[in-house]
């Protein structure tokens, strides 16, 4: 949405052939060659993250420390569409004068409460496998069929057809919200509370 915002033509950003699209592309691209030639190359022997099976020699400690601060640079990146959020409902809400201040602590508080997660789950995957069925989950099918029945009844549009379409959607989006959502947090506890 910010970029959609500021382009000079919007309608490019979702055209077959646009900005999203393209990009999308680009990324699904780059993510199934590192994981097809990473699974072709560690077989089953692949740990949490592929750069875990690297050797430890300065060459590839060196490519570690590359990786950790591409992560570290493109994290405000990452961050930038929630802390825009925050600074819309603190610029409303706080008097101008403590804007900055609260602004600074909600981004500083949203970085320590990722580090704590990330370091209290002592799995990467397994953190990542909650995130993809908790967020993503809903965001990419929980979400879609709820707004689009409130824009259809907005509209007066809703017809039985798109009830029962976005129905069985919500059915099947519960379903595999729910028991992904459980299935992440059982190997978690699993994981945290395992006596060797």
């Amino acid at each position: 949405m910010p970029i959609e915002n500021r382009m000079s033509q919007p309608a490019a950003f979702i055209r077959w052939n646009g900005v999203l699209n393209s990009s999308c592309m680009v990324v699904l691209a780059i993510f199934t060659m590192a994981g097809f030639y990473g699974y072709l190359a560690l077989g089953e022997t692949v740990k949490d993250t592929a750069t875990l099976n690297l050797p430890m020699t300065p060459f590839y400690q060196t490519i570690k420390i590359m990786f950790v601060l591409c992560i570290m640079i493109s994290y405000p990146l990452q961050f930038y569409v929630p802390m825009e959020r925050v600074e819309k409902w603190v610029t409303r809400k706080i008097p101008a004068h403590k804007q900055t201040r609260y602004i600074y602590a909600a981004r500083f508080g949203g970085v320590i409460c990722t580090c704590i997660l990330a370091e209290a789950i002592p799995h990467l995957a397994l953190f990542i496998s909650l995130i993809g069925a908790f967020s993503g989950a809903s965001m990419a099918l929980v979400f879609p069929p709820i707004i689009e029945l409130l824009v259809l009844y907005a509209k007066g549009e809703l017809t039985a057809t798109m009830w029962l379409k976005n129905g069985l959607l919500l059915f099947f989006a519960i379903i595999g919200f729910t028991t992904g959502t459980y299935s992440a947090l059982s190997e978690i506890s699993q994981a945290l509370f395992k006596t060797d």
